[in-house]
């Protein structure tokens, strides 16, 4: 993993080489910065685009894809954007990053043969012409994601999305939409927009080898949560197969305490091909502790779901058993899974360790 900030030169520097690097960045998201006036509600298509005005803003893209020979592949890929406080105006600002944008990038790859993902991490000011961001393009370095709107339709839909990952020369990652991609959007009170486009079919080259598979696109903008409070989410996105071939997709998102004590609450919803969405009751437990090689955090690396209501009753196992992803923001266990059991499928989970070192 790897931090470039430019601070005097272009120079890479690496994470953990300066520990005030890391902590710097990090203390950025904890800045009392100034907010805009409140967001509007998200409004599609018009909101297929970036937000340069927003306080914060990120784009995600998790994808399993597979080879010619089904090897399968796990790509994690987030660009993201935080607007940091004017040192013009704020005399208390001393952070070497205190300047109107800055950029990061964050990877995490890894194929069934691996037993670990590998992570990278770049930062850049947008200042300095090395990060940025258009109407429908975001870009960190020669990474980059595009968006492509279909200008004839009235529907929340883009021609394409093309992504570029190029943080190591082992792991470049070229990834197209293969139909048009349509998203669903969602407000957060007046502080945080969102729109999901799930299980996009894509196809391109990972390491040099030809792959296809489904992407899940999250774009959000407005004021980023917390990092570090006492409630942590985790997220699972699935597209399933019954046996009678009518795919679904899945959603669900797991609330709980930091410290691994108290309530646990799960929201899912299901999704089927016409678009129709319904909420679900919805059992997630996990399963196999092993420790991380670089944190010794023990990560759940299976899990089990059940719903009476669908005959679901499911194991993810995981595509790179150790796809721990430690950045200057914490650690956390983000990758692919294949779906197995009363139906098939594949899918991405997204789990934050609690204190006590199991989700």
């Amino acid at each position: 993993m790897f931090v470039s900030g430019c601070v005097d030169s272009d120079e890479p520097v690496r994470a953990g080489a300066d520990a005030s690097l890391s902590a710097d960045w990090q203390n950025l998201f904890a800045a009392d910065a100034t907010d805009p006036l409140p967001l509007s509600p998200v409004s599609l298509p018009a909101d297929l685009q970036t937000h340069s005005t927003a306080r914060a803003e990120s784009f995600s893209a998790r994808a399993v894809a597979f080879d010619q020979q089904r090897q399968a592949f796990s790509v994690y890929a987030q660009w993201e954007r935080l607007r940091i406080r004017d040192t013009a105006t704020d005399t208390a600002a001393a952070s070497q990053w205190a300047y109107d944008s800055v950029f990061r990038a964050l990877t995490s790859i890894g194929a069934d043969a691996d037993d670990s993902a590998t992570s990278h991490e770049l930062i850049e000011r947008g200042a300095l012409g090395l990060a940025g961001s258009d109407v429908h393009r975001f870009f960190v370095g020669k990474n980059s994601v595009l968006l492509k709107p279909d200008v004839s339709s009235q529907t929340p839909c883009m021609a394409q999305v093309h992504l570029a990952v190029m943080m190591h020369p082992e792991h470049e990652t070229s990834l197209e939409s293969t139909s048009p991609v349509c998203a669903t959007g969602e407000s957060v009170g007046s502080v945080l927009n969102q729109w999901e486009a799930p299980a996009v079919p894509v196809s391109g080259t990972v390491s040099g080898l030809l792959i296809e598979g489904f992407a899940w696109l999250t774009h959000s903008w407005g004021h980023p949560a917390p990092t570090s409070g006492a409630v942590v989410l985790d997220q699972l996105r699935l597209r399933l197969v019954p046996e009678n071939g009518d795919v679904f997709h899945l959603n669900a998102n797991r609330s709980r305490r930091r410290s691994g004590t108290g309530p646990v609450s799960v929201l899912a919803s299901i999704t089927d091909a016409s678009g129709a969405r319904t909420e679900i009751d919805l059992q997630w437990q996990d399963h196999s502790y092993p420790p991380s090689v670089a944190a010794g955090i023990d990560y759940a690396t299976e899990f089990q779901l059940q719903s009476l209501a669908l005959g679901l009753d499911v194991t993810l196992a995981p595509i790179v058993p150790n796809s721990e992803v430690r950045d200057v923001l914490g650690s956390r266990w983000r990758g692919g899974v294949l779906v197995s059991g009363t139906h098939d499928g594949v899918g991405f989970v997204d789990v934050v360790p609690s204190g006590t070192g199991n989700p």
